[in-house]
């Protein structure tokens, strides 16, 4: 995780159409640290619009960033902001209970495959 203290210069949302044709937005940070972008992933329009992160975050005004390396740098924009804190106190997280449950699922899903296939070779051992 990339640490990054810096005050915001500027903030706004932009779009951006996928390879599927599918337009996804994300919330932009100017930051005075060389004037880089960096953001986060707010999804749809109606995601977007629903997300009240960009209310939280005022500009001229310092925060601490921690962004994940990696994802990697698109048009200039490190899309990968995990958490922002405010003087301590964290103003956003990203959740990551759905990537979780789907690393159990998928895990207890390959147990259960090798056991299959662990009673199917035993039992054509034994025959």
């Amino acid at each position: 995780m990339i640490v990054i203290e810096s005050m915001v210069i500027n903030k706004k949302i932009e779009s951006t159409t996928t390879s599927k044709g599918d337009r996804r937005y994300s919330l932009i940070f100017t930051i005075d640290q060389s004037f880089k972008r960096i953001g986060l992933l707010l999804g749809t329009k109606e995601q977007a619009a629903k997300n009240e992160i960009i209310n939280l975050i005022d500009t001229s005004k310092f925060y601490k960033f921690y962004i994940d390396p990696t994802i990697t740098i698109n048009n200039g924009i490190q899309l990968g902001i995990r958490q922002i804190d405010d003087n301590g106190k964290i103003i956003f997280k990203e959740s990551n209970t759905f990537n979780l449950l789907g690393g159990i699922f998928f895990t207890l899903m390959s147990i259960v495959g090798l056991l299959i296939v662990y009673k199917f070779k035993r039992r054509q051992n034994c025959s």
